[in-house]
């Protein structure tokens, strides 16, 4: 019996369902979706990396600030002394992180190892360029004056002259033929651009800082008040030829 070949039908294609072309719609969608915020989070991270690397400076440089300055002035100033790469996305950063108004005048120092990040904080906070200086047991106003023309430029014969002068004595409640005795010998740090007058205040303050309470009560026995203790020791100090003979 001879076979009988019947010729095969082609299938007709079948219409896809509506809920399938709207899944195939929403995984174009998710997928377009999803690359955009994979873009989105490489751009931030790779920006937060550039705002977080340390400049490539040679050495450190001094920024001076000017009162008033607005935040784009700021970035410009910084660029110019390699400390910022793009001044629109610095502005950009300290608007996120909302310091536009918190950014402070002064003269800044900063060295190689400062990221973008560092530089905005250290002007938020007015961490200002400064130097350590420590005033020596014993040493004159003389002396003193010269560290501070060495260390920081102040002018020795202003010191000198504001060291005896009575307006500033008595604004600094200082009854005493001058401020020697008040010139405490301690480490301190001065901001660069500290004047004379500066210096000699925080000095005279830091004697009355450490007249703790054991000299205090050891000046009430003998019956003198601080004032009185401080005063007697500028004296002995300004007269003083000898380290023996000073207090």
């Amino acid at each position: 019996m001879k076979g009988k070949f019947v010729a095969a039908t082609p299938r007709k294609p079948r219409n896809r369902s509506i809920i399938s072309r709207i899944r195939a719609k929403w995984f174009v969608r998710d997928l377009v979706l999803v690359s955009a915020i994979a873009l989105v989070v490489f751009g931030a991270l790779t920006q937060a990396f550039w705002f977080l690397a340390a400049r490539e400076l040679d050495e450190r440089v001094l920024v001076e600030i000017p009162e008033g300055s607005s935040v784009r002035r700021i970035a410009v100033i910084l660029e110019k002394h390699g400390l910022v790469r793009d001044p629109a996305k610095f502005v950009m950063a300290t608007r996120i992180l909302r310091q536009t108004q918190n950014l402070q005048a002064g003269t800044y120092e900063f060295g190689p190892e400062f990221s973008e990040l560092e530089v905005l904080l250290a002007l938020k906070y007015g961490e200002v360029a400064g130097r350590h200086l420590t005033i020596p047991e014993g040493y004159r106003a003389s002396q003193i004056a010269a560290l501070l023309d060495a260390t920081l430029d102040v002018d020795p014969a202003e010191f000198m002259e504001l060291v005896h002068d009575p307006g500033l004595m008595a604004e600094l409640d200082v009854s005493a033929p001058s401020l020697e005795g008040f010139l405490h010998p301690d480490t301190y740090r001065f901001r660069i651009g500290t004047t004379a007058r500066e210096a000699i205040v925080k000095m005279v303050a830091q004697t009355r800082t450490v007249f703790d309470d054991r000299r205090r009560a050891r000046a009430d026995t003998i019956g003198m008040s601080v004032r009185e203790v401080l005063t007697l020791a500028s004296i002995v100090e300004s007269e003083a030829m000898f380290d023996s003979e000073r207090p």
